[in-house]
């Protein structure tokens, strides 16, 4: 299971998410990258310190969502574990999103 706390700060949305990228989670998720990318956001946190794992099949539901929100604009994650940081890796153009150790560095540096 997978909690998701979105929050804006100043222009950027940041998500927080909490759990298990599972694919009950994962549908969770691309819903609310979907609706981030048609709102047309620019910039965007996904905050990856409480996710205790990811699914495979379920990281694959969310990569074509997340490759639509970098058109618009800037995309970085923080907070990700070593075991997280591996799953995220196998995303064809991680290397197009920024890495923080955490979201106050994001948010400055983004």
């Amino acid at each position: 299971m997978l909690d998701i706390h979105k929050r804006e700060v100043g222009t950027v949305s940041v998500l927080s998410l909490n759990g298990e990228l599972d694919l009950d989670g994962a549908q969770n998720l691309k819903v609310c990258l979907t609706c981030l990318f048609q709102e047309a956001t620019k910039k965007v946190i996904i905050d990856w310190t409480d996710v205790d794992r990811i699914n495979f099949a379920s990281l694959q539901m969310v990569t074509r969502p997340m490759k639509d929100l970098l058109a618009n604009g800037p995309m970085a994650f923080c907070g990700m574990s070593d075991a997280v940081k591996k799953s995220l890796k196998t995303v064809p153009f991680f290397d197009k999103i920024k890495e923080f150790d955490s979201e106050d560095r994001a948010l400055t540096r983004l």
